[in-house]
């Protein structure tokens, strides 16, 4: 099946100079298709990073919203420049 998908990403670094970390949004369109319900896929970051990211949280959805498709985003793999990660259709 192809389908393409809308992927929020949140990217929390490394602490910053008062100790607090900072956050980055990343919304990525991606076109995916598989033969089984779930998919693993690389994203790039929009925006350099000096150091690997601590975590990176992610929703995934339809870009078409009338269609019916639910997924479950998770990471799988955490890079200085990007993440690796699994698309599993749900509905």
């Amino acid at each position: 099946m192809f389908i393409k998908i809308s992927l929020l990403m949140c990217i929390v670094g490394i602490p910053g100079v008062k100790g607090r970390p900072s956050f980055y949004e990343n919304m990525v369109e991606d076109s995916s298709f598989s033969t089984g319900n779930t998919t693993q896929t690389l994203i790039q970051y929009s925006m350099c990073m000096s150091t690997r990211p601590v975590a990176v949280y992610v929703t995934a959805r339809p870009v078409n919203k009338s269609m019916p498709h639910r997924f479950q985003a998770s990471v799988v793999n955490i890079h200085h420049d990007s993440a690796m990660l699994e698309l599993t259709r749900i509905d």
